[in-house]
């Protein structure tokens, strides 16, 4: 199978979490790192599902709050808009889609939603990551969604980021919060007759094996899901 994986632009050091965690899931996943200098028709030739990874903020401007841009960091306009136009070409050929941190933000603005653009300003408490190490946090898994069925219960995640989604995209809706509010799972509000797809605002790439991540549970579902889709 071949995965395409958005670059998250911080070095090899920050891909390599990524590429370890799928090589874990299955060594027989060939991965790609998708690049904003890629051909925009053919960058998903070939792929049977898409990760869209962390990294910098959505400029604001694709939400329609341009004002907030100096909370922002690390924008790069460039990939927000490679970034769009993956998701949508991979809506359309139908392939399996899991979004990371930032990856659940930039599928949110894709599909028309809003991001907070500085948690701890619009007075959430702080998800960034802890000094040496990760902060951690409970996460609520709403009753009836996919994400519960998927990872059998609530429990605790990894926290790394100043962002959140606010207005969920058209058709999406949140399944999981922290006990703040944030926003820390996004699914279809109708799955029928559209792509395999799971949003999560932690980071189960950095915790292999621990139970608080949900992390294997995550990644054999979408690896199971790209095969599904090899195979029709």
């Amino acid at each position: 199978m071949n995965l395409g994986l958005t670059d998250i632009l911080r070095g090899q050091d920050a891909l390599d979490n990524y590429l370890a965690w799928v090589e874990q899931g299955s060594p027989r996943v060939e991965t790609r790192i998708l690049k904003a200098s890629d051909p925009p028709a053919a960058v998903l030739d070939g792929c049977d599902g898409l990760l869209l990874t962390g990294g910098g903020d959505v400029h604001p401007r694709f939400y329609g709050n341009e004002n907030a841009l100096p909370l922002a960091r690390e924008v790069k306009a460039e990939r927000d808009e490679f970034e769009f136009r993956l998701i949508h070409q991979a809506l359309a050929r139908d392939l399996p889609i899991l979004g990371i941190c930032r990856g659940c933000q930039v599928f949110n603005v894709a599909m028309g939603g809003t991001l907070v653009p500085d948690l701890e300003s619009a007075g959430f408490d702080t998800h960034t990551k802890a000094p040496g190490g990760n902060r951690t946090h409970a996460i609520r898994i709403n009753a009836g969604s996919g994400l519960l069925a998927l990872l059998g219960g609530s429990g605790m995640v990894n926290t790394s980021h100043h962002q959140a989604v606010d207005k969920p995209g058209r058709d999406l809706r949140v399944v999981a919060t922290a006990d703040d509010g944030v926003v820390e799972g996004l699914e279809w509000r109708d799955p029928k007759g559209k792509s395999w797809m799971i949003m999560v605002q932690w980071h189960p790439e950095r915790a292999w094996g621990d139970n608080h991540s949900f992390s294997e549970q995550i990644l054999m579902a979408f690896l199971n899901a790209m095969e599904r889709r090899k195979r029709a």
